[in-house]
């Protein structure tokens, strides 16, 4: 395992078991406490109702009071603000893997990683209640903007310009007639929202994985910026293929062709070629394995051929 990850994981592990002493606490003594969970469910913050009455008020001047159900969940400023600052940190983004939802042509992944990267989630606003997580939200007001970001951001692999604006928007009309949890309108007080859905929770609100894979923002933004759609859903599976479960890490791993053109719905092993090789050095590490194997010809005769397998592993700094 790598020392650095092994690092994090011990102190995130740690500030978890605080944060659950803190709730045991608050329970023994009868104090009224508010749990913030991230988008996987760890908890963030723990509030008992004293400090929450000790919140400071906001560049815009309103209170935000984690017990007061009257007030509004979001305010225009607040979201904003806490967009900038997952934008400014590094972060690990949800990106789906269902096979039925990434295998389908029409899903742009460089939108759908645009609009996952300017999302927020529901920990942060929690208007959907706690155990509602497993997905992400942009509030509707807030998408023109967003459209007109990605349109900026993105640049076409083929003409080397940036999209356009209609182009995005009718990728993200495409998302919406779908019908595929992965993104879908919801309306809160009368308020447009989109709900981004990576994956599923258990009756507990516990996310289950497998329907999903996690980024870092700073791959995200670049994969999303430069590469084609088919690039980073080949990057996406080859983060699951390629994820050794038993010891918590990144292995070298033999992926077929066949299983990526299966995966992805994509009939051209030369578009899946290119797509690959566009991901190496910077994105996957490959190594060419060649072996010499005894095969039946048409003719029914043995032959002797030499054969080439790849191997990936994800590169992680």
């Amino acid at each position: 395992m790598n020392i650095g990850q092994g690092i994090n994981d011990l102190i995130v592990s740690q500030k978890q078991n605080g944060l659950q002493r803190k709730i045991e606490l608050c329970e023994a003594r009868e104090v009224s406490y508010k749990v913030i969970r991230d988008s996987f469910g760890n908890i963030v913050e723990v509030i008992t109702e004293e400090e929450a009455k000790a919140v400071p008020v906001s560049t815009t001047g309103t209170q935000r009071n984690p017990f007061d159900e009257s007030s509004e969940p979001v305010e225009d400023q607040d979201e904003e603000e806490l967009e900038e600052q997952e934008q400014e940190t590094v972060w690990y983004v949800p990106i789906p893997t269902r096979k039925e939802f990434i295998s389908n042509k029409s899903v742009d992944y460089r939108i759908l990683g645009g609009l996952m990267l300017r999302s927020n989630s529901n920990a942060q606003f929690d208007f959907l209640g706690m155990n509602d997580r497993g997905r992400r939200y942009i509030m509707g007001h807030r998408m023109d903007k967003i459209i007109e970001e990605i349109a900026e951001t993105t640049i076409n692999p083929k003409t080397k310009k940036p999209l356009t604006k209609s182009a995005v928007s009718k990728h993200i009309r495409t998302l919406k007639k779908l019908g595929a949890r992965e993104f879908s309108l919801g309306n809160w007080n009368d308020k447009l929202y989109y709900n981004l859905q990576f994956g599923e929770v258990d009756e507990d609100g516990n996310t289950i994985g497998g329907d999903f894979v996690t980024i870092s923002s700073e791959k995200l933004r670049a994969l999303t910026e430069a590469y084609s759609s088919l690039s980073i859903k080949i990057y996406a599976i080859m983060l699951w293929k390629c994820w050794d479960n038993k010891n918590k890490c990144y292995k070298e791993t033999h992926i077929p062709y066949e299983a990526l053109i299966e995966e992805t719905g994509i009939s051209n092993r030369e578009t899946i070629h290119n797509c690959i090789w566009a991901l190496e050095d910077k994105f996957i590490t490959i190594r060419t394995w060649k072996r010499r194997e005894h095969i039946l010809d048409s003719n029914g005769e043995v032959r002797s051929v030499i054969r080439a397998y790849n191997y990936y592993n994800i590169i992680e700094y």
